[in-house]
């Protein structure tokens, strides 16, 4: 069969451009050739005609895509944020301040507290706010929405670096983080620790394997993977309703076979039903900013530094910086119970 020659194969994709075949993005080369059963060198020729015409154009790590003449910009001011945790009455607070920054250079946040599976389901609700760029915040994005907003050039940034190395990743040192909390566990005299945390998204079971990795590392041959456990919130609550938190915790106290560990990494919302099960097992909480918790040590979000820093990022790629950045920020570690078995001084402290 003799080869498309690229005359011909410009001819064809300019009319499938006219005509709405490719939506906003061209696929990649290779895929193209196959599609158009063409050589992808002479379909890449044809492709760069059509980018010297100005009817294409090229964005750096984001690909092809079709120049729309009267394309409306985004120019509301106002940058999204998605998945941001606080307590209601410290997210406020967080969110004015961080306005009130931001309000001599001209830009507002927004921030979007719907459940974020909404935007997983129907990741186009995205493209109807009014906002110029996205933050999203812990495990809120995925790669479907992340591919959704390049395509269509609204600048993104991700709280998690690892999954979404293609973006920009303003974060807290959440690895580090777990590293210092075992140490702080070991420093209470603990041995044999256990994770027990929540599962999360198939797009991040990364982030659980990489926790599970510093664990090994730093625990050596104390580490006991029986020990290191996930429970899902939605199906123990199907099941047990709003007893969903102490049911998930009883069963994992039960896994132990009445031979407790005396160190847990574990979330804020269970801590209290370990504290009257198992009191001996000293426990740290990764917990987000302002959220009251009882465990021994409580590794806290830096939850303005954070919102501060994206929103610093992101005026940085609204400017039009195309550079990939990675901002990593500190967890706050507070020791609530430094000494458990301490004596109460004269004053009754402890």
């Amino acid at each position: 069969m003799p080869e498309i020659r690229y005359d011909k194969l410009y001819e064809q994709l300019k009319r499938m451009i006219l005509d709405g075949t490719f939506r906003n993005k061209l696929p990649g080369i290779h895929k193209l050739a196959k599609q158009l059963g063409a050589n992808h060198i002479t379909v890449r020729k044809a492709v760069e005609m059509l980018i010297e015409q100005g009817r294409l154009e090229v964005i750096p790590r984001c690909g092809t895509f079709i120049r729309k003449k009267e394309e409306p910009a985004r120019n509301f001011h106002v940058i999204g944020c998605i998945g941001l945790r606080c307590c209601h009455g410290i997210r406020e607070l967080v969110i004015n301040r961080a306005n009130e920054r931001l309000q001599s250079r001209g830009y507002r946040i927004l921030d979007i507290t719907a459940t974020t599976t909404i935007f997983m389901e129907n990741p186009n609700l995205l493209l109807q706010f009014p906002v110029d760029g996205y933050i999203f915040f812990g495990s809120s994005l995925t790669r479907s929405i992340m591919q959704l907003l390049l395509d269509n050039r609204i600048p993104l940034i991700s709280s998690i670096n690892s999954n979404f190395p293609e973006i920009n990743h303003v974060g807290m040192d959440h690895f580090t983080a777990y590293a210092d909390a075992l140490k702080a566990l070991k420093k209470l005299g603990c041995r044999r620790i256990a994770f027990y945390d929540h599962s999360r998204h198939s797009d991040f079971q990364n982030y659980i394997d990489d926790i599970r990795n510093i664990f090994i590392r730093e625990l050596g041959p104390d580490f006991e993977p029986d020990l290191f456990s996930l429970y899902s919130p939605g199906d123990y609550f199907q099941k047990f309703g709003q007893d969903c938190v102490p049911a998930a915790a009883k069963d994992f106290i039960r896994s132990w076979k009445g031979v407790p560990p005396d160190g847990l990494i574990t979330v804020p919302e269970v801590v209290p039903v370990f504290r009257q099960l198992a009191p001996s097992v000293r426990t740290v909480s990764f917990a987000t900013f302002g959220t009251p918790c009882e465990s021994d040590v409580v590794m806290y979000e830096d939850l303005p530094s954070l919102l501060n820093a994206a929103a610093d990022r992101m005026l940085e790629l609204l400017a039009g910086d195309t550079n990939l950045t990675e901002t990593v920020i500190s967890f706050i570690q507070k020791k609530l119970c430094p000494n458990k078995n301490a004596s109460p001084n004269k004053h009754g402290e402890v």
